[in-house]
């Protein structure tokens, strides 16, 4: 009977709190905290502790390398910490919100403006060529921008649109030429970077599992996310695109962008900045360092 009790607790504490608050500022320039945050599972009649008592900041800006084994409760840090899934108990504030007391629709709007992701599953759409998925994170970053200009702005950048297609219409193009769908350059650089470049007008299912895994890295470099998350990011290419991948992550985190990443690769632990290992749903290390300079001979 007490199980039973317990299991509609858990139950009930995995969905939105409603008296906790939405805002919550951030404090010591951190952009992710975690306050005694745990995660329970409930299936069938059992009960199970993905994560017991956790408690981490990092600060803005950051370059962040999860470590742990299979089992050990990585992916649950992160979806926590990236709003895929609320923690059970404890507060999860990451950049001035506070994700335990958003309900679906409020984390998917944090995450659409927030974060990006590098998935292990990639997640591309089979009916949209590469450039096309990639093109679907640029998008996202520009509806979020549209949400926060004023009606005259978006007005003026309408007719700065029209004014750009009317210049461009009298323009002849090779239609055999192969040719760039969309204006935005950093898209392009970052395709070229990571060697896809000349994959952009193909489709998912005519790519390997390590360009697959390139195009879902590209679609979330080009959101110029505030922090962006990856699983596994190098787990499905070789040693000399793992350099390129960790170069751009480290240029993308340069710029200003906070980056976490779960790997089973130890070589990554040596480019971050906080390094966090997780052992059966609880952290044994947290600490910062000095990241190697030169990194670049530990992925040849």
């Amino acid at each position: 009977m007490s199980n039973r009790f317990e299991i509609k607790k858990i139950k009930k504490l995995n969905k939105p709190h409603k008296e906790k608050e939405k805002k919550i500022s951030n404090s010591d320039n951190n952009i992710i905290e975690l306050k005694n945050v745990s995660k329970k599972y409930t299936a069938g009649g059992d009960i199970f502790n993905a994560l017991s008592d956790i408690n981490i900041s990092i600060k803005k800006g950051s370059f962040v390398v999860v470590v742990g084994k299979s089992g050990s409760g990585k992916s649950t840090l992160l979806n926590i910490m990236s709003g895929l899934i609320r923690p059970t108990e404890g507060q999860a504030i990451v950049n001035g919100n506070n994700l335990i007391s958003f309900k679906n629709k409020e984390l998917t709007k944090f995450r659409s403006e927030n974060c990006g992701f590098i998935f292990q599953q990639y997640g591309l759409l089979s009916t949209l060529t590469v450039e096309e998925n990639i093109f679907t994170g640029l998008n996202l970053k520009m509806n979020n921008e549209n949400r926060k200009l004023s009606k005259i702005e978006k007005k003026i950048k309408k007719q700065n649109q029209i004014k750009d297609k009317e210049k461009n219409k009298d323009i002849h193009l090779d239609k055999n030429e192969p040719r760039e769908k969309y204006k935005d350059k950093k898209m392009y650089e970052i395709m070229k970077m990571i060697g896809i470049y000349d994959l952009r007008n193909k489709y998912p299912t005519q790519l390997s599992g390590g360009q697959q895994q390139r195009v879902s890295i590209a679609r979330a470099l080009v959101k110029e996310p505030q922090i962006l998350f990856g699983d596994e990011p190098t787990g499905a290419v070789d040693s000399a695109m793992t350099l390129n991948i960790v170069q751009l992550l480290k240029k993308t985190n340069y710029e200003g962008t906070t980056v976490v990443l779960i790997t089973h690769d130890p070589r990554l632990a040596n480019v971050a900045d906080h390094v966090i290992e997780i052992q059966a749903g609880k952290i044994i290390k947290d600490y910062k360092q000095e990241p190697m300079k030169n990194y670049e001979n530990l992925f040849i």
